[in-house]
């Protein structure tokens, strides 16, 4: 068990040290394109969820008044 731990630790140190380096400004900028790509993807998702919300309330909305003119109807006849 403790073979394990310290293996663990050792990865983790080693982890913690190998993402410690100094970044280029090439990789800065793929780090900022990346950040902007999955922001854009979340925005598209999020409009496309409100489009659909603001369908099916329409649709709701259609069914209601269709409902309300088929009693007029009932109640002309």
């Amino acid at each position: 068990m403790r073979k394990l731990l310290f293996a663990m630790l050792a990865c983790t140190i080693t982890l913690a040290f190998a993402s410690c380096r100094e970044k280029k400004a090439k990789d800065k900028v793929k780090d900022r394109v990346e950040n902007v790509k999955e922001s854009v993807e979340e925005a598209l998702e999020e409009a496309q969820d409100q489009i659909e919300e603001g369908a099916d309330e329409v649709k709701k909305a259609l069914d209601e008044a269709g409902d309300e003119i088929e009693k007029a109807k009932e109640k002309l006849e």
